[in-house]
């Protein structure tokens, strides 16, 4: 997904977007497990100063450095719902298995 379809997606929020909107991920992430195709969800300025230039991340305005990818958001731990739900995978209800079946 691109920065720019999850954007679309918060139209709710007071979410901006900065540098590459064509820039794909695939997950949220932690900075320590953060990767080019991970949002990495910021909230400390420690945290970003170890964090690899390429990867996004949705933080504060403060918190981003030049020719970084992400999202901008003053609360970054209330976003935080909102984009887990942009990422789930809903089950497929039309499958031929029972979701209870024991394989």
């Amino acid at each position: 997904m691109y920065l720019q379809e999850i954007l679309n997606r918060l139209n709710n929020k007071k979410v901006s977007l900065i540098g590459n909107p064509m820039h794909s991920v695939t997950r949220i992430s932690s900075p320590e497990h953060a990767d080019e195709n991970s949002l990495c969800v910021i909230w400390d300025e420690n945290a970003v100063k170890n964090l690899n230039i390429k990867v996004p991340i949705v933080a504060p305005k403060e918190l981003f450095q030049d020719l970084r990818d992400g999202l901008v958001f003053q609360k970054t731990r209330e976003l935080l719902p909102d984009l887990l739900s942009i990422f789930s995978h809903s089950e497929n209800r039309n499958s031929f298995i029972h979701p209870s079946a024991v394989i």
